[in-house]
């Protein structure tokens, strides 16, 4: 889990960067090509955050069937 949030937050800034040098004086083309390609990594990294919680969610639900089963048993 850890891995994937470092990911998603790389990624984050990552985009921050592409944002930043997007907004510099690079002409009209490039600051709208690198924008565009600062949003698609916004949203990367909030599929990683996504997803690092459903991970999270599952591996929790699985750990607690397996104690329930424990116990039954």
């Amino acid at each position: 889990m850890r891995t994937r949030t470092d990911v998603a937050a790389a990624t984050g800034e990552f985009a921050q960067a592409l944002y930043d040098l997007a907004a510099s004086d690079l002409g009209e083309s490039l600051s709208h090509s690198l924008n565009g390609l600062a949003g698609v990594e916004s949203k990367a990294q909030e599929f990683s955050r996504i997803q690092t919680e459903q991970d999270m969610i599952t591996l929790m639900s699985t750990g607690e069937y397996y104690v329930r089963l424990s116990l039954v048993h």
